[in-house]
């Protein structure tokens, strides 16, 4: 992902409403981009100023009449601001009250948009929308695949099992995205391989087949686990990582919940397991 998609992330993070997997992954990043790591403490210093303001306190000098008074009498000549002096003042003052305001508005919404979207990197577009993101979403019991680009991009979907093409889109960012249902009517669970131009990260989304038994005690690699995972639970299962997955992984799989078996047999230290509200179990590598 983009350096320019994650700052939009920034706002989500330092409130703590972002997705956990993708905190992970903004995380991670900091790791190796010190570009990116610099941008964000500068974002949350600036925050910080921004939500110490209301408490800052203006202690009024003792004896305030009196020393004004003192500094009037030592001028006599200088002419007193006249009124039309003291509303351009105060008219100044005010614009750049309502400045700082909306800056600190503008950072704070993230439903707000302020000309380009592509280059408010604090802020979020106008719809609110994820682009240049992966996105695997559950659509009347259908596992779909959806994107939607910021300038013109590749997305492929490739079988890893015979490593055929099944899809490829051509997209543009304008009108032309990608909603494209992930089929599999066979028996055994398919696992597709999803690509997109300026995407670091590995995206396999593995769909469950047909067939329902299986062997619960094993051992194989991650995407051996995502196959049982799937079949066992009837669910969707979707894979990131950004290095080779594990392949030494033991499993004896008796829970009754995808994500508690899941975390029986993955480490945290190695990798999020989350629910998404639409049922898709999703598993991410931390490293």
């Amino acid at each position: 992902m983009s350096q320019e998609r994650l700052r939009e992330h920034f706002s989500d993070l330092y409130e703590g409403t972002i997705d956990p997997g993708l905190a992970q992954q903004i995380n991670a990043r900091f790791e190796t981009d010190f570009e990116l790591k610099d941008d964000y403490d500068h974002f949350v210093t600036t925050m910080f100023m921004l939500g110490k303001m209301p408490e800052e306190q203006i202690e009024v000098p003792s004896h305030l009449s009196s020393m004004i008074a003192d500094r009037l009498a030592a001028n006599p000549k200088k002419p007193s601001m006249s009124i039309g002096a003291f509303w351009r003042n105060l008219a100044f003052g005010g614009l750049a009250c309502v400045a700082i305001g909306s800056a600190f508005f503008a950072v704070k919404n993230k439903n707000q948009s302020i000309g380009d979207p592509n280059e408010a990197g604090f802020i979020h577009s106008a719809a609110n929308k994820v682009l240049d993101t992966i996105e695997i979403k559950m659509v009347n019991d259908e596992p779909k695949l959806m994107y939607e680009s910021s300038g013109p991009k590749t997305i492929t979907v490739v079988n890893v099992e015979d490593q055929k093409l099944v899809k490829k889109y051509e997209v543009d960012g304008k009108e032309k995205n990608v909603n494209s249902v992930l089929a599999n009517t066979n028996e055994q669970p398919a696992a597709f391989q999803i690509e997109a131009t300026g995407e670091d990260a590995k995206h396999l989304v593995i769909v469950p087949g047909t067939q329902r038994e299986l062997e619960s005690v094993g051992k194989g690699d991650l995407l051996t686990f995502a196959k049982l995972l799937a079949t066992k639970y009837r669910k969707v299962v979707h894979l990131q990582f950004t290095t080779d997955a594990k392949t030494n992984l033991q499993w004896d799989i008796s829970a009754g919940d995808a994500q508690v078996a899941a975390k029986s047999v993955l480490l945290a230290t190695d990798y999020t397991v989350t629910t998404s509200g639409d049922g898709i179990l999703n598993i991410q590598a931390t490293k």
